[in-house]
């Protein structure tokens, strides 16, 4: 872009990287909800923060602000870039418009100390400061291996002192990298000749582009080198990618219009297809394998409509499920098709109007002013009643508790580098009853609110408890499939909340002629 650029003139130059700036600053604003992870890491969403950079170098200002101006604006500067660092948190989408006030902050410390220096700027120029300033980028580079690959083989939370001592090894990697690297390099001591520069870049490229061939291909033909990991850690971590049932249940109804059966022909037992309709996200996936497990036990077989981040509320519209309300839509029509009499609800309740940090994490969109707290319980309520009005019965299962760890990875970790379980207090580690309450305290309340001629199903008590902890794991094998999910084990666990349900189910659907 600048290469085509450089012989242009300037005025065309600042009009072709203000519409570059201009959009990929609208990209950012957009993509950080839709597109989170690629926002964050990829050029598209972030050349705007360097473009705005660049506009404060290409503008011949005529005229700056005034000393007094320059001041006051130099010291706004610096509040712009320092309030965000107490202000943001782990759920402030970013970049887009939170990238907005440190960026101009820094744009307007350039701007306004090009001529003179301000106090503020006098403060940047101590020699700490200018020091810091000048290994930042090798910090910047060294700081993210050392914190990624300490995350990686991390089993529960870093120590304070694990902290500082990658603090310490990033600016003591970062000087070395400054010193030795960097600077050579910038003084052409290394590389003295454009050719050899180049013939450097060309070298670097294959290489690069060799290793990224070579690891594409592993880990579509071998699935990432799984030999590299002994047989446990496989087993355990394979957990995670444990389909359970998922494959009888599907949102197939969307197209065809047809509930499918939670057990498919995969047994030869004679079971009777009752009109009972398991309906939720991929929380009542979980929990398939324990329906499904009660099915053959009780020679039945129910109807699902079951999808990842599907909410089942009539009307819901979730920030990445447009379609949602359609398909619960549909999901009432086939209903009445089937002439379903009982339904079960399943959802991982919390996380549409409370929220929960990840990359795409749907939430409840509220309208006519109302808050996501108030439009769940709207909904939430219009459902039930909707339900009640059709006749059905209806089955509400509340949220399994969830744990503060992807399960089944943190455990493969603990044996990766020639550890053992039994070095870990798992039962330490996982999420305590305190902890559940709290994060359900809201959900629970409407559910419990909402109740009447409803049949609530709390799973929480039938799954692995000790010393006021719920288990992460039992005997060395995974409760999750990650840290929400129960896991295949886990879902049998607590089979037995169904077990009252099904009882019902068999007077009224087998026993009664």
């Amino acid at each position: 872009f600048l290469v085509w650029l450089h012989r242009a003139k300037p005025r065309r130059i600042m009009k072709w990287v203000g519409w570059v700036l201009v959009a990929s600053f609208l990209w950012s604003v957009y993509g950080v909800y839709e597109y989170p992870r690629a926002s964050f890491f990829l050029l598209p969403a972030r050349a705007w923060e360097l473009l705005l950079g660049a506009v404060v170098a290409l503008y011949k200002f005529k005229r700056g602000f005034s000393p007094l101006m320059n001041e006051v604006m130099s010291w706004v500067g610096i509040a712009l870039m320092v309030v965000p660092m107490f202000l943001y948190d782990k759920f402030t989408p970013f970049p887009g418009l939170a990238a907005l006030p440190p960026c101009v902050g820094a744009a307007l410390i350039i701007f306004c100390n090009h001529k003179k220096m301000s106090s503020a700027s006098r403060l940047l120029a101590l020699p700490p400061m200018v020091f810091i300033g000048k290994i930042s980028y090798s910090l910047y580079l060294w700081h993210w291996p050392i914190y990624v690959f300490f995350h990686y083989t991390a089993v529960g939370e870093l120590t304070l002192a694990t902290k500082i001592w990658m603090l310490v090894a990033s600016f003591v990697l970062a000087i070395l990298s400054w010193r030795y690297v960097e600077t050579p390099f910038r003084g052409n001591r290394l590389l003295p000749d454009r050719k050899k520069v180049f013939r450097m870049f060309y070298v670097i490229s294959a290489v690069y582009i060799i290793f990224g061939i070579v690891v594409y291909r592993g880990s579509k033909t071998s699935g990432g080198w799984p030999g590299r990991f002994s047989d446990e850690v496989v087993k355990i971590s394979n957990v995670a990618n444990d389909p359970g049932c998922f494959g009888a249940i599907s949102f197939q109804l969307v197209e065809t219009g047809n509930f499918p059966l939670l057990v498919v022909d995969e047994t030869k037992d004679d079971l009777k297809t009752i009109p009972v309709l398991v309906w939720g996200d991929s929380h009542a996936w979980a929990a398939s394998p324990a329906i499904h497990s009660m099915c053959k036990e009780y020679k039945m077989n129910v109807y699902g409509a079951v999808c990842a981040g599907f909410m089942p509320l009539l009307d819901a519209k979730l920030t990445n499920q447009k379609e949602l309300a359609d398909v619960n839509d549909k999901i009432f029509e086939i209903a009445d098709k089937y002439k379903i009499k009982d339904v079960i609800i399943a959802s991982r309740w919390s996380v549409y109007p409370l929220g929960e940090p990840g990359d795409n994490n749907p939430l409840l969109v509220a309208e006519d002013g109302r808050t996501p707290k108030q439009q769940f319980e709207m909904l939430y309520k219009k459902t039930i009643e909707r339900l009640r009005a059709k006749g059905l019965r209806i089955w509400v299962m509340k949220q399994v508790p969830k744990q503060r760890y992807h399960v089944p990875y943190m455990m493969a970790n603990a044996l990766r580098f020639g550890r053992k379980l039994s070095d870990y207090d798992f039962e330490a580690m996982s999420t305590t009853k305190a902890e559940h309450e709290a994060r359900q305290s809201f959900v629970n309340s409407v559910i419990d609110k909402y109740s009447e001629g409803v049949h609530i199903l709390d799973p929480a008590p039938f799954l692995p408890f000790k010393n006021g902890h719920y288990l992460m794991e039992l005997d060395g094998k995974p409760l999750y499939r990650d840290d929400d999910h129960v896991s295949v084990l886990g879902a049998e666990k607590m089979k037995d909340v169904f077990k009252p349900m099904f009882e019902t189910f068999k007077k009224d659907y087998l026993e009664k002629k």
